[in-house]
């Protein structure tokens, strides 16, 4: 009966340790394998005059294992942003013809979202550094009245024999931002070409999340082209179904570039929300900072007329909002802006100048790589606020 017993308790081992040995036993054969591969491999360097030992088998092993690794990478990295470029233009087109509804177009934001991320990290930094909090919201201060008492002033009162008597805090500490922010974006057919609008729409979902992640204030997006329309207000926060929404409002099929009256539009929004909200924050003492990036080819600038423009430049200056041209040159353009000549007469001679020249007086980003946008867009507002503070 022993002898009978000890079989089944062998039969049960084996049984309950068969996944072990299995185990053990692939190792063994991946094992074997990878010494027959070695042996091959010392034969031909042996056969080439090479000493087998100098290290070569270890390295070899080294390699196979990192070939492995980038394997799997492959396989489990995502579509690149070349190819993700690519889907968004076809979105880009059902959404422009007005084929896509509300559903595919807040895809098309997400994709953009997902596509521009690290940006708008990066801009939001810069700009974090750069805007200057402008509503105070935090206590501060050692005032004679207040509505809150400042407990590190308490035991000095009273051992002064309450002489000491500035123990109050008032909300004068600013730590908040209040500024009226709007994206003008041009419309018109010459944006639809050389993926002009594929930059620009990037440009717009990386400064419109960067300005929401900062909770800078208020937000619009202008459309213009030969008509210039609000076509997300000021006072609607701006989340990825306002960004969709804006997405379908947009058709690059606008015959002309009148960029006066969108800078008068745009004069015109900015005074009545500046308005709006000193008449609502009233007794707070805000301060409402504006800006403008007009994002556009800028390929004719003086369609509407030079006399036309500047008057609406200067307008827009004097009524205290600061403007930024962000000028969209792509890179598969046959010429850049920046290339660009004007040829006029002056009299009875031939002149040629310099397209860039009648941007001297501006403030403007020229924008051929996405990746160049939050350090070049946080140098010209940083330079905007020094000169603010130099003028103060």
């Amino acid at each position: 009966q022993q002898q009978q017993q000890q079989p089944k308790k062998a039969v049960g081992g084996d049984v309950d340790g068969s996944d072990d040995d299995d185990d053990t036993a692939a190792k063994t054969d991946k094992d074997r394998q990878a010494a027959d591969d070695d042996h091959v491999d010392d034969r031909k360097l042996l056969h080439a005059g090479q000493d087998p030992t100098d290290g070569s088998r270890g390295q070899r092993r080294l390699g196979a294992a990192r070939d492995d690794e980038d394997e799997n990478e492959d396989e489990t990295q995502g579509p690149s942003a070349s190819e993700l470029r690519e889907d968004l233009e076809g979105r880009l087109g059902a959404v422009a013809r007005g084929d896509a509804d509300a559903t595919a177009a807040l895809a098309a934001w997400q994709q953009f979202d997902a596509l521009t991320a690290p940006l708008t990290l990066e801009l939001c930094e810069q700009l974090r550094l750069i805007l200057e909090a402008s509503i105070s919201s935090q206590l501060r201060g050692d005032y004679r009245t207040g509505k809150r008492l400042n407990m590190r002033k308490i035991i000095p009162y009273i051992a002064s024999e309450f002489r000491k008597d500035k123990i109050w805090l008032r909300r004068t500490k600013p730590s908040k931002r209040d500024y009226q922010v709007m994206l003008a974006i041009d419309d018109s057919k010459s944006m639809s070409q050389h993926h002009t609008r594929q930059l620009a729409l990037e440009a717009l979902c990386v400064i419109s999340n960067a300005l929401t992640r900062l909770e800078v204030g208020q937000l619009g997006v202008l459309s213009f082209g030969e008509v210039a329309r609000l076509v997300h207000p000021f006072d609607v926060p701006f989340t990825d179904r306002a960004g969709a929404s804006v997405l379908q409002t947009f058709g690059f099929d606008q015959e002309q570039t009148l960029i006066g009256d969108a800078l008068r539009e745009a004069t015109r929004l900015f005074a009545d929300a500046k308005q709006h909200q000193q008449q609502s924050s009233s007794g707070n003492n805000v301060l409402v900072k504006q800006l403008l990036f007009v994002v556009s080819d800028s390929e004719n600038l003086y369609q509407q007329g030079q006399s036309m423009v500047e008057k609406w430049v200067r307008a827009t200056v004097d009524a205290g909002v600061f403007v930024v041209f962000v000028i969209i040159d792509s890179a598969e353009k046959q010429h850049s802006v920046l290339d660009q000549r004007k040829v006029v007469f002056v009299g009875n001679e031939l002149h040629t100048e310099d397209y860039m020249d009648r941007f001297a007086d501006k403030n403007y980003v020229v924008l051929r790589d996405i990746e160049t946008l939050p350090s070049r867009l946080a140098d010209v507002l940083r330079q905007w606020f020094e000169m603010v503070s130099t003028k103060d």
